[in-house]
């Protein structure tokens, strides 16, 4: 049975390793894996439940957290367990070569056009030195603006955020990730270390006015720019399909992205997972992936559309709410992946809470 994975990221690429005792190939229309940088690369513990870290891609560790209302007070949190900044470049071609020597083939420089039926097979299509390629399963881990989806009817109308980001020479608490939540964006600053950090935002337009304001906000200069990275987010939607048949979506393509904060590496490797267990034991990918991760990127989505609708002023009431210890020790235990897990304590915690819900 051949498998093919269109997309060399890092759900495609675990989604690769794990398959490799199968006929995989994983088709990527860039020369080289990693490259563009589009992603902030900050993660939770949970990157390191489903992976081993190694020192080749992990840039930094974060110990603490702070959240920053409009008028600047802030809630500092303690991470029990740290989260990890990685090089994206490195992670993703750290999974690429695991898939590699595993059997799994790799084509660079093959962007992928369309799909046709034949015999029961799935003809391929491509731009690069193959043209067209047969398979049995195609698999779709090509990013929010996935080509296979749109090929093959798995494609919805999408929202999408917009992310800006640059690397800076900047002066940072290198154990500190300090987010930013403000009207009409939301901010970050990622330190990999005592002098350089990961300076961005994501809004849903004017991204280029609003990162100049937020430079401005953190009293930073555009002279300290090192290099840019930006990229497309896709919001999840409950509604998109992800399976039809012998062809599947998962990661970005798959808008497997959590709503409130925009991340979806450790989504999008989980989805890796269950795909590779509807494969081998001929289970329901859908049924799987939700089960694990629906409810927590619905509540996210649910969280995320109130945010949408704050004023300044409502965001400065929210972090001060925050800002109790009882509050404080809920956040500080749990890992904002899973908001299912700690959000009904919250509210019973702090029941004005339930005023920015409804």
């Amino acid at each position: 049975m051949m498998i093919t994975i269109i997309g060399g990221g890092p759900a495609g690429s675990y989604l690769a390793s794990l398959l490799a005792e199968k006929e995989v190939t994983v088709f990527e229309e860039h020369d080289k894996i990693g490259i563009p940088v589009q992603c902030t690369g900050i993660t939770t513990k949970a990157l390191a439940e489903i992976l081993d870290i190694k020192k080749q891609f992990l840039t930094n560790k974060i110990t603490n957290a702070k959240i920053i209302a409009p008028n600047n007070q802030f809630i500092e949190i303690k991470l029990t367990q740290p989260d990890l900044v990685i090089d994206r470049a490195a992670f993703d071609q750290h999974l690429a070569e695991k898939a590699q020597d595993k059997g799994a083939k790799y084509h660079l420089n093959h962007k992928y056009k369309s799909c046709t039926k034949n015999n029961g097979k799935l003809e391929l299509h491509f731009d690069g030195e193959i043209k067209n390629f047969q398979t049995d399963i195609l698999i779709g881990a090509d990013g929010p603006f996935s080509q296979v989806a749109k090929t093959t009817g798995l494609w919805k109308e999408r929202k999408f955020a917009i992310g800006a980001q640059a690397r800076m020479l900047i002066e940072t608490n290198p154990e500190t990730v300090e987010f930013y939540v403000n009207q009409g964006y939301f901010g970050w600053v990622v330190p990999e270390s005592e002098k350089t950090a990961r300076v961005g935002i994501a809004t849903y337009e004017q991204p280029n006015e609003k990162f100049k304001s937020f430079l401005k906000r953190i009293k930073t200069e555009t002279n300290s720019i090192q290099e840019y990275q930006s990229g497309m987010i896709p919001l999840h939607d409950p509604e998109i399909k992800t399976q039809d048949g012998n062809i599947y979506l998962i990661g970005d393509a798959a808008a497997q992205v959590k709503a409130t904060t925009f991340g979806g590496i450790v989504q999008g490797l989980m989805a890796a997972e269950e795909l590779s267990k509807a494969i081998c034991h001929e289970k329901d990918y859908e049924k799987l992936w939700k089960k694990r991760m629906g409810r927590d990127l619905r509540i996210g989505l649910m969280i995320r559309k109130k945010l949408d609708k704050f004023t300044d002023e409502k965001y400065n009431k929210l972090v001060e709410l925050f800002t109790q210890e009882r509050i404080k020790k809920v956040l500080e235990k749990k890992d904002r992946d899973r908001p299912s897990r700690f959000i009904l304590e919250l509210l019973l915690k702090e029941p004005r809470l339930l005023r920015f819900l409804f």
